[in-house]
């Protein structure tokens, strides 16, 4: 038994959830990117899929990956499931048209921003898991036709009471799709298609295979970042209750141990 856990069972007074995620934590790998390599054929570098259910998602689910990537010279791309026409204004309802455009010109900005391209389908804010059917053939759709290096997305099972989460577990559509996209292959199509890696983006250390470290400086820049780029949605709350808001999401539940994003690789 090792001593992590030796003392767990000897009666120390901590819960066995705080105990599990301390000793997980310490398991986890540090999550590799290779460079970029080149395709001769078409002459472009590699390609990395986010996918997000709203503009303003990317600054909680991902942001320290997204810059890896670019790092080892990937071409990023972020594509939203929906344009966000639940959300609110500055913490006001407002006319579903209104809050469209005002969401897709913060989008808009943000790719500007972070140099990175972005791509919308409206699919449905709030009713994914209605449209299952429908987001599957769109996503699939979208992967056979960009067949990018690797889909980021946040974990099918992700709960994070902190933000919207009626759409955040629609990870598993965009797994579906992109499981769609290379087993129902068309006649005459090779046999044997490159599958992109996939990585799922959690908040749970206990669902997580890899991470990487946020730094304070990083969590600042995050902050700063998503009250420019998305005023509407981020810009009007307190910085310290939205670095809050953050580190919810980049520690391990016991608030023990350094800000992390984990993440979930199946290959």
């Amino acid at each position: 038994m090792s001593p992590a856990f030796a003392g767990f069972f000897c009666g120390k007074n901590m819960m066995e959830s705080e105990r599990v995620s301390i000793e997980y934590t310490h398991t986890l790998d540090l999550l590799e990117i290779p460079d970029a390599s080149v395709d001769p054929v078409k002459g472009t570098t590699g390609l990395v899929m986010f996918f997000f259910p709203h503009q303003d998602d990317d600054t909680a689910f991902g942001d320290k990956l997204r810059r890896k990537f670019q790092e080892k010279g990937y071409d990023v791309v972020f594509v939203y499931l929906t344009e966000g026409e639940k959300g609110k204004l500055n913490g006001e309802t407002e006319p579903e048209e209104i809050v469209r455009e005002v969401r897709q010109g913060e989008a808009n900005h943000a790719m500007r921003y972070y140099k990175t391209s972005q791509f919308t389908l409206d699919l449905g804010d709030g009713v994914l898991y209605r449209r299952k059917e429908n987001v599957i053939d769109k996503v699939s759709t979208l992967l056979e036709a960009a067949n990018p290096d690797y889909v980021v997305t946040i974990h099918r099972n992700e709960i994070t009471p902190e933000w919207d989460n009626t759409d955040h577990p629609g990870g598993d559509i965009v797994i579906s799709a992109e499981q769609v996209n290379t087993k129902n292959l068309p006649p005459g199509h090779p046999a044997i298609k490159r599958r992109p890696h996939l990585i799922e983006i959690t908040s749970d250390p206990l669902k997580a295979s890899h991470y990487l470290s946020v730094t304070p400086q990083e969590m600042d820049e995050r902050v700063e970042n998503a009250r420019i780029n998305y005023p509407t949605q981020l810009g009007f709350m307190p910085p310290d209750e939205l670095r809050q808001k953050y580190e919810n999401i980049l520690q391990p539940p016991n608030r023990r141990g350094p800000a992390r994003e984990y993440y979930f690789v199946t290959r």
